[in-house]
């Protein structure tokens, strides 16, 4: 009977090593992706395996939502912002740089600038929408925007 013991001890001892073994491997899994991206922040490492955390509370920020007007005085077309750009789609960036984000009227006209050296003489571009911003969309209205603009926020 005792032999009999032995075995069955022998028997389990090897499925619960395997247990143990593959719930510390987890844990250990788990502590480096909670805890890998503090080692940039405090010992200022650049690696591609130890990224930092990075805090998307500005995702949006600068974003126009809304379109552009062109009159040259015979008829008027409307645009996107990403026309006026020049662009099929906002560019997939990590860690969202973006360098045509709008803040106030004369970020709007650096942004169509490109846009209106295509414009004839006497053609109008003006803009109405809204910007994002962190308390939400905010109204931005300007008109001329070739000419320099005129803001106007609600």
């Amino acid at each position: 009977m005792s032999s009999l013991g032995a075995t069955h001890i022998a028997e389990t001892a090897a499925p619960r090593r395997a247990t143990v073994a593959r719930r510390a491997a987890f844990c250990v899994v788990g502590l480096f992706i909670l805890l890998a991206p503090m080692f940039p922040h405090l010992f200022d490492l650049r690696s591609p395996f130890l990224r930092p955390w990075m805090m998307y509370s500005d995702v949006g920020v600068g974003i126009l939502k809304g379109g552009f007007r062109v009159d040259d005085g015979v008829s008027r077309r409307d645009l996107s912002p990403l026309q006026v750009m020049g662009l099929e789609r906002y560019p997939r960036l990590r860690h969202f740089l973006f360098e045509h984000r709008v803040h106030d009227s004369a970020d709007v006209a650096r942004l169509a600038e490109p846009f209106c050296a295509t414009l004839g003489p006497g053609a109008r571009l003006s803009f109405e929408g809204a910007v994002g911003t962190r308390q939400g969309w905010r109204p931005l209205q300007v008109n001329n925007v070739c000419a320099g603009g005129h803001a106007r926020r609600d």
